[in-house]
């Protein structure tokens, strides 16, 4: 996904969570999760 994201030239940032799970089952997974999305976003919307 990341390969096309970059051939269409879109902004974009992976999150790896060493031992995470696609479930999220830890505080600090989604937390990690959410600080990364919340610092993607305010960097890429625009007011």
């Amino acid at each position: 996904m990341a390969a096309a994201l970059n051939r269409a030239k879109k902004p974009h940032r992976a999150v790896f969570i060493k031992s995470g799970t696609h479930q999220l089952s830890r505080k600090s997974e989604r937390m990690t999760l959410l600080s990364e999305l919340e610092k993607f976003l305010a960097e890429n919307l625009t007011p």
